[in-house]
């Protein structure tokens, strides 16, 4: 009964799939995809970038304030006075 079920279902599914009313839906416009995946990907996406973003500044920020205190270290071995800070 449950193999004699499946037969009929794969059966229906196949002539469903091929029928003339479906397959004019098949194809949406890119609009539709935009107004399914768009409500589903910007609660994703968002989070990600603001994170990575401020990865980003943090790191620029870090290299920054390591260059800083390599050339203040190299100063101070020269025996150089060090330049006055310039925010």
């Amino acid at each position: 009964a449950a193999l004699a079920s499946a037969r009929r279902g794969l059966a229906l599914a196949l002539a469903a799939q091929h029928d003339d009313t479906v397959v004019a839906q098949l194809y949406f416009p890119a609009e539709f995809t935009y107004a399914v995946y768009l409500p589903l990907l910007v609660p994703i996406a968002m989070p990600v970038l603001m994170a990575t973003w401020r990865q980003l500044v943090a790191g620029m920020k870090g290299k920054k304030a390591a260059l800083r205190e390599k050339a203040d270290e190299a100063i101070a071995a020269s025996g150089e006075q060090k330049p006055e800070e310039v925010s």
